[in-house]
């Protein structure tokens, strides 16, 4: 085996799948001893687990940035559907703040509404994650006047 041909071969075992170097030389049709003292002289075996290292840390990274950029697609559905939700508990605030037999207590408690809805809506708009109480806040919201205009209905 020449020199350019060994050099060859050892950068096809360093890049392959194969695990160990008779393995390669079997799939290979070369003889083990051809190679044997090339390998551990300038140290192949080193050389492929460093390769593989490489790959290793290529491959974190590659996934640590696709699950980076899937939280923050995540995080904006989540922003824009609760701010979706926001508008309509807005509209039909709007709409219920005109019934002509709203009681005092009524227009309380949907001013009360509003304000919250506008809270959490402030915290999104900032940048900010709303919390857990803002949220189930926000969903009990939507739930009173969903339930509350049924009834007038």
């Amino acid at each position: 085996m020449t020199k350019n041909e060994r050099e060859q071969f050892k950068a096809e075992f360093i890049v392959s799948d194969c695990p160990s170097l008779n393995e390669f030389c079997r799939q290979k049709g070369v003889s083990i001893h051809a190679v044997k003292d090339y390998c551990a002289k300038e140290k192949w075996m080193e050389q492929k687990n460093e390769h593989l290292r490489a790959i290793a840390e290529e491959v974190k990274k590659q996934d640590f940035e696709n699950r980076t950029k899937e939280a923050v697609r995540n995080i904006e559905i989540r922003q824009n559907d609760t701010l979706n939700a926001t508008q309509k508990a807005k509209d039909l605030f709007y709409t219920l703040i005109i019934q002509p037999n709203l009681e005092a207590k009524d227009l309380n408690a949907l001013a009360s509404a509003l304000y919250r809805i506008n809270e959490i809506e402030a915290t999104i708009l900032n940048g900010n994650k709303a919390s857990k109480e803002q949220r189930d806040a926000l969903d009990k919201l939507c739930d009173a006047i969903r339930g509350a205009s049924q009834s007038d209905e």
